[in-house]
């Protein structure tokens, strides 16, 4: 296997062309993960013969896509719910917290939801 340098911020070239090997060691994972990927959705540049090759710009795509689809909007009070699959709200009068995690439930689904809140929003309770 040839060693490629690059940056972290740059991993790849868009003019230069790599193999499954190439695309797995720069990215630090297994030639099977790379596979799994090309299952997923990631194009060869040339998909009618093997060896594969992957055009650099096409593969820093395919995985800004894949890190971005993760993402869940979180804004505005939001609770991470894992049934739901996105952030929802809280059902109303149903918080409680925890020193400082927030308990709940999803107003959509009903399941139990939970975050955690910075150590200066917690309020100190005199004894």
């Amino acid at each position: 296997m040839k060693k490629i340098t690059t940056s972290k911020k740059n991993r790849f070239s868009k003019y230069q062309s790599y193999t499954i090997d190439d695309v797995a060691f720069i990215c630090d994972k297994t030639r099977k993960t790379v596979e799994r990927w090309i299952a997923d959705g990631l194009a060869p540049y040339n998909p009618g013969s093997k060896p594969y090759f992957f055009m650099g710009d096409a593969v820093a795509d395919y995985l800004h896509n894949k890190i971005k689809t993760r993402k869940w909007n979180m804004s505005g009070g939001s609770y991470p719910c894992f049934k739901c699959k996105k952030g929802v709200k809280a059902k109303e009068k149903n918080i409680r917290a925890v020193g400082n995690i927030r308990h709940s439930l999803c107003k959509k689904c009903g399941s139990h939801i939970c975050k955690t809140i910075g150590k200066a929003n917690v309020q100190i309770r005199s004894p």
